[in-house]
């Protein structure tokens, strides 16, 4: 006879008692007095997958319920600490970042595994790897070079590599004599360490999918093409399960509230770089870029402002009261000069710019000035009048 078991105890129960038994199920298939309680962890494969007997018993609308909660329940989540990356235990945010991700790992159970942040490369510890997720979640501590246990000399982002993938390297046509180090991007674009010049695409190879597949190696779930838009990449990420879009979307969901100058757009594009979620349009950089710059003469202008009045007041001032002017070795440099002057033609660029900032006009210089004074900025700066204010 088919029996329904509680996911926390076990218990097993026909289907004459489980309703009895299980009541309206709150937190999917545990007995009423197991409720509140963690499941056991060898049924978690289970979780969400509605057995023959309910089918029989309830309809479509009670079993979706049913199900889902059994899925998403806060004590039915697989506790972090269980989870071990690169040496370290998770915390609840770094769980729910992996789970959530646009490629999380497959059946996800308690254990010690090892990422590979830059590739996406992901693996059971001491073992070679059996995914490639999502690249660039910050959880887990760093990648060890022993994390796979590999003995070959060849390094990938810093982990030796076992025999199975430099066997694939290989065949990839990847030049691995001489004990290399690689940087392996997850596009599978790499170089060696200390290069700049991309030596080619792992991936890129015709049969590299059959290659992986006879070695039990991963390959990317949609392969990107080095020229391919960031902006079709993302549009072609995995969608996530039906069942669970609305609670995803609710735990993505952020309102920055602030006052003007507090902050909240600075936030939104350090996210913005951070997850690349969605990267910044040709008109966003050009604005960005624009504000940069007028912050750049803006806050070069309150300086400019600041040495003027220190200028003003050294020259005011007896010379007993007179700073050291550590590079003339006095108070006073010479033709009644102080630490704060600087040379008539930086004063004249200074007198400029203060003037069209009084005027209002700052925004009307871009962006030829800024390719014309770039020099002048940057000598103003070093000056030791500038350093002194």
């Amino acid at each position: 006879d088919l029996k329904e078991a509680c996911i926390v105890c076990n218990a097993k129960y026909c289907s004459n008692c489980v309703l009895r038994a299980m009541g309206s199920m709150p937190e999917g298939r545990k007995c009423v007095t197991c409720i509140g309680y963690a499941i056991d962890e060898s049924k978690r494969g289970n979780l969400g997958k509605c057995s023959r007997m309910l089918k029989r018993l309830l309809n479509d609308l009670e079993i979706r319920q049913i199900m889902k909660a059994e899925k998403l329940c806060d004590v039915n989540q697989l506790p972090p600490d269980y989870i071990s990356i690169n040496g370290k235990p998770l915390c609840h945010e770094e769980l729910l970042l992996l789970q959530t991700c646009s490629n999380p790992p497959k059946n996800l159970r308690p254990g010690s595994y090892w990422y590979d942040r830059v590739s996406g490369f992901w693996g059971k510890e001491g073992e070679k790897p059996s995914q490639i997720i999502s690249p660039h979640l910050n959880v887990g501590d760093s990648l060890k070079p022993d994390a796979s246990n590999g003995n070959t000399q060849v390094f990938i982002n810093g982990r030796e590599i076992t025999k199975a993938e430099l066997r694939m390297l290989q065949l990839a046509g990847v030049e691995c004599a001489g004990n290399p180090h690689f940087w392996v991007n997850d596009d599978g674009s790499y170089q060696e360490e200390g290069q700049k010049n991309t030596k080619g695409y792992i991936w890129g190879k015709a049969g590299m999918k059959l290659v992986c597949a006879l070695l039990s190696l991963p390959v990317p779930s949609k392969t990107r093409h080095p020229c391919t838009d960031e902006v079709n990449h993302v549009s072609n990420r995995p969608k996530p399960n039906p069942d669970c879009i609305g609670e995803m979307m609710a735990l993505q969901k952020l309102l920055l509230v602030g006052n003007n100058g507090a902050g909240t757009s600075t936030l939104f594009k350090q996210a913005k770089i951070l997850y690349k979620a969605l990267p910044f349009s040709k008109d966003e950089r050009e604005t960005i870029k624009m504000m940069i710059q007028g912050n750049v003469y803006g806050y070069l202008g309150i300086l400019l402002e600041g040495r003027e009045r220190f200028e003003e007041e050294s020259l005011t001032r007896s010379p007993a009261e007179q700073p050291i002017n550590h590079l003339e070795g006095s108070p006073h440099g010479n033709n009644g000069t102080t630490m704060y002057s600087i040379c008539p033609r930086l004063k004249e660029f200074s007198d400029w710019l203060l003037k069209t900032m009084a005027s209002g006009n700052l925004e009307a210089i871009f962006p030829a000035a800024t390719r014309e004074y770039a020099p002048v900025v940057e000598e103003l700066w070093n000056t030791a009048a500038i350093q002194a204010t």
